[in-house]
């Protein structure tokens, strides 16, 4: 397989035990981590996902001073997930996959001392008497100057009207967030990016906690149509308005997109909880 064509969400569930997950060590670039990248058939896990209705989720919403900055909002992102669907089936057996190697991963001082955090997450939605489930995901930056707010947008935008693909030009994180929000019908190829261990005792002196985690990147992004609003809207079978053409999309525009050039490549940044 070429390495700027993702992988099947199918086919890395049925491979799930060829991923090959080294231990994490220390980067040049992530100062207060200990990161190792996950691969399969020595690449990078790029992974076409099915088509997504974003019901709940999205960008944190503005005015919340836990996001304030760009960084803040732009590794924030919350994608629906249905309970067993395939994005479930997968983060699952991933998260699995690492608790089974924790004694593998961890080093020898931080064993016994590590919160995994959860690959997805848990939300009640007390007005719909219902628990939504969804996983965290991050934009793809080029970071050039941090305090002054100067980056590049790597996640790449597509929209998908009928038969007509076109790309959408996005300079900014308010560019994306137009595009990836409530009522929006979505298709990504996204990034099992990182697997992180927090160097930063969460814990006490007497009781040191370091978190431990993996981190998802959003390298392109289809949307199907406008966004509308929606109501009730099974989106586990990964319909729209049941819409065969959108049942049945691929993102061949997409699929061609070289990523393999943002290979190992990290800003930066801090993981935000």
């Amino acid at each position: 397989m070429s390495n700027n064509v993702p992988f099947k969400l199918d086919e890395v569930i049925k491979r799930i035990n060829e991923i090959i997950i080294a231990p994490p060590t220390k980067n040049e670039k992530v100062l207060n981590q200990l990161i190792t990248f996950p691969k399969l058939d020595g690449r990078m896990l790029d992974i076409q996902s099915l088509v997504i209705k974003m019901t709940h989720g999205g960008f944190p919403q503005k005015g919340n001073p836990l996001y304030d900055t760009f960084l803040q909002r732009a590794n924030s992102i919350s994608i629906p997930i249905q309970k067993n669907d395939e994005l479930y089936e997968l983060l699952t057996k991933l998260q699995k996959k690492v608790e089974e190697n924790m004694d593998e991963l961890v080093p020898d001082d931080m064993k016994g001392k590590i919160e995994l955090q959860d690959f997805v997450r848990e939300y009640e939605n007390k007005k719909k008497d219902l628990i939504e489930y969804s996983m965290r995901i991050r934009l793809a930056l080029d970071i050039i100057d941090m305090k002054n707010d100067k980056y590049v947008i790597k996640t790449s935008v597509w929209r998908k009207d009928g038969k007509t693909v076109t790309e959408i030009p996005v300079k900014t994180v308010e560019d994306v967030e137009k595009e990836i929000k409530y009522g929006s019908t979505l298709q990504f190829i996204f990034r099992i990016n990182k697997l992180y261990i927090s160097t930063k005792n969460e814990g006490s002196k007497k009781d040191p906690k370091y978190k431990m985690g993996v981190t998802f990147k959003i390298m392109a992004v289809q949307v199907i149509g406008s966004a509308v609003a929606v109501n009730n809207v099974n989106y586990g079978n990964y319909t729209f308005n049941n819409d065969d053409e959108v049942d049945e999309i691929e993102i061949e525009n997409m699929s061609v997109i070289d990523t393999s050039k943002l290979d190992e490549v990290e800003e930066d940044d801090e993981e935000e909880d």
